[in-house]
């Protein structure tokens, strides 16, 4: 909790917003705060102090897997890999080998943060481009549909004349 609360502080002080919530339990977990919190932003890492595997982030990943929200927020696990230690020490040791320290998770969320923001940026311009190319689209429809009218009346033209050439041979005939 202290390198959670550690990491927002110096979030907020970099002037990203950023707030803890503690979730002391993994069972039962707070289905409605997880999906309360993940509403409300557009990153969301869970730190834990051992494995990410079948940890709190596994578990906030279903949550948010099977809540099917309209734009979920990006995620991240934070904690130790999955693997056997090759290094002994204390548990502070082992944490900032890992990166998970205030300044390694504040790092962790800026980083995901400014992946979010690049998507919604790149996002927001393959919109504009397909307003664009719809804008195009409606500008070439009205052209055929234009070309189709004058088509339609050289046609109805022509059968007219086809009508009144056939009447003339029938009378001279």
């Amino acid at each position: 909790l202290q390198v959670a609360l550690g990491a927002a502080q110096q979030l907020e002080a970099a002037g990203v917003r950023a707030g803890v919530l503690h979730l002391h339990t993994v069972k039962p977990l707070d289905h409605a705060a997880v999906l309360a919190q993940a509403g409300r932003v557009r990153a969301l890492v869970t730190v834990e102090e051992h494995t990410t595997k079948g940890g709190l982030g596994s578990a906030v990943a279903e949550v948010l897997a099977e809540a099917n929200l309209a734009t979920p927020p990006r995620f991240k696990r934070l904690g130790l890999p999955d693997a056997f230690p090759d290094k002994y020490g204390s548990q502070a040791s082992l944490m900032a080998r890992y990166g998970l320290t205030p300044e390694g998770v504040a790092a962790e969320v800026r980083n995901l943060a400014q992946r979010s923001a690049e998507a919604a940026r790149s996002t927001s311009s393959l919109i504009f481009e397909s307003a664009r190319s719809a804008e195009g689209g409606v500008g070439l429809n009205q052209a055929v549909m234009t070309h189709l009218e004058e088509i339609a009346a050289t046609a109805s033209r022509m059968s007219g004349l086809a009508t009144h050439i056939t009447e003339v041979f029938a009378r001279e005939t």
